[in-house]
C-alpha cells in the first residue's frame, strides 16, 4: 500500500529517469549484460551499505543518483575494455608485422647462399663443364626472380606498417607506444633491405662467374 502511494506520488521528470533506465539496462541485451547487472548491485550495496537490507522505496527514491553512479561506472568499465582490446590488438598487429617481416627474405636465404658454395665447389674441380655452369646461372636467374619477389612483399609490408596509422587502426592513447613498436618494425626492415642488397651482391657475383666460365669455354 505504502507502496502504490509512493509510485503516485512519484513526479514526471522522476518516472522518466525510471523509464530510461530500465531501457537502457535491456539495451543490447546479452552483451555485457553481466557486467551491468554486476555495477548496478554494487552501486546499490556502496548505496545502502549501513542499512540491513536494500528497501525498495529507498531505490525509487535515490534513481537519479543510482542512475547516474551505475551508468558512470560502466562507461568506465566499457573504456578500460575497449583500452584492453586495443592494446591486445596492437600487440598482436605488431608482432605479426615483425614475424612477416622475418619470414620475408629467411625463404630464400638457404638457396642462395648455396649458389656461392656451387660456384667454388665447380671451381675447385678440375671437370667442371659447361653444362655445370649453365645450371648455375640457370639456378642464380631463379634466386634472383625469388628475391625480387620477396623485396616486393618487403616493400608492400613497409607500405602496410605506415599505413597502419593512417587508417585508424591505433587509438589516441595508444599512439606512442604504436610509435615505439613501429620505430623496432622500422629497423627491422632496414636490415632486411641490407640483407637483400647482400644477396643480390652474391647473386650478381654467381652470375658473373657462371658466364665467364661458359663464355671462356667457347674460346
Amino acid at each position: 500500500m505504502i507502496l502504490l502511494t509512493v509510485l503516485r506520488q512519484l513526479d514526471s521528470q522522476k518516472v522518466a529517469v525510471i523509464k530510461a533506465f530500465r531501457r537502457w539496462l535491456q539495451e543490447d541485451e546479452g552483451k555485457h549484460t553481466e557486467e551491468k547487472k554486476a555495477i548496478v548491485a554494487s552501486v546499490l550495496c556502496n548505496l545502502f551499505k549501513e542499512n540491513q537490507y536494500i528497501d525498495f522505496y529507498e531505490v525509487i527514491k535515490n534513481i537519479d543518483k543510482i542512475d547516474k553512479e551505475v551508468r558512470g561506472q560502466y562507461s568506465l568499465y566499457l573504456e578500460n575494455f575497449s583500452y584492453g582490446a586495443f592494446v591486445k590488438k596492437l600487440e598482436e598487429n605488431g608482432e605479426k608485422f615483425i614475424s612477416r617481416i622475418n619470414d620475408t627474405l629467411n625463404k630464400i636465404l638457404s638457396q642462395v647462399l648455396a649458389l656461392p658454395i656451387a660456384a667454388l665447389a665447380l671451381k675447385t674441380w678440375s671437370d667442371g663443364t659447361t653444362p655445370a655452369y649453365f645450371a648455375l646461372l640457370a639456378y642464380g636467374l631463379i634466386c634472383g626472380l625469388a628475391l625480387i619477389s620477396q623485396a616486393l612483399i618487403l616493400d608492400h609490408l613497409k607500405s602496410e606498417v605506415s599505413k597502419f596509422e593512417q587508417d585508424g587502426k591505433v587509438a589516441e592513447a595508444l599512439k606512442k607506444q604504436w610509435h615505439d613498436n613501429k620505430k623496432h618494425i622500422d629497423n627491422l626492415i632496414k636490415w632486411q633491405w641490407g640483407l637483400a642488397c647482400i644477396l643480390e651482391i652474391t647473386i650478381l657475383t654467381c652470375l658473373l662467374f657462371a658466364l665467364h666460365k661458359i663464355i671462356a669455354s667457347f674460346f
